[in-house]
């Protein structure tokens, strides 16, 4: 896993080349979304027990999430996924909007199937001024937010802090493409600081 700083914290990222169990595993992870209804600005997703992952893709997360944890010298004592899900991003609806994962410390998301100069953009904005005045600017976008797009491409994982707001613009010069990827959550146990009592 490599790193480079975006926004306030860092995002990792390792490769994984597709082979033919995970291909069979997104094609059958499509036929069961195939009659999920279209929401606005939402891809198809469909959560999943992370037990059906191919094995040698399971292993390689694992060891990209024991890595980010190294690297970033937290105290915990074991890691679980607490829920993953497949994206699905067609013609029709192909951008995401920008979101934090709540209830996990880090998320992650691994691009199976990505489009011409694909990215996905993080955001930094001042939320405890942002609550009290949401003022924009002469460019539409929201006041001192910082915006980073992060190029992307097939077999590329990213981790990062679950707090950072991050989205997917459309690619709606691009017709017939599809966007696919894996995402997830992961929550720790044993971390905190006992004397100021937030450990858990």
């Amino acid at each position: 896993m490599k790193s480079f700083p975006v926004l306030p914290t860092d995002i990792y990222q390792g490769y994984y080349e597709k082979n033919s169990e995970l291909d069979d595993f997104v094609r059958n992870m499509k036929k069961e979304s195939s009659n999920l209804p279209d929401m606005i600005n939402i891809p198809k997703n469909l959560s999943f027990d992370v037990d059906r992952l191919p094995k040698s893709f399971f292993e390689f997360l694992n060891d990209s999430i024991e890595e980010v944890l190294f690297l970033e010298k937290i105290l915990y004592d074991s890691y679980h996924i607490s829920n993953i899900w497949i994206n699905i991003h067609d013609k029709k609806i192909n951008s995401h909007r920008y979101h934090v994962h709540q209830n996990s410390i880090f998320s992650g998301v691994y691009y199976y199937e990505t489009v011409e100069k694909d990215t996905i953009t993080f955001l930094d904005a001042d939320e405890n001024f942002n609550q009290y005045y949401d003022l924009l600017t002469t460019n539409h976008k929201t006041y001192k937010e910082k915006i980073y797009d992060k190029s992307i491409s097939n077999g590329d994982i990213l981790i990062f802090r679950s707090d950072v707001k991050h989205g997917v613009r459309p690619f709606t010069s691009q017709p017939n493409k599809h966007r696919t990827s894996i995402s997830f959550n992961i929550d720790l146990k044993g971390i905190g600081n006992k004397d100021r009592k937030t450990y858990r």
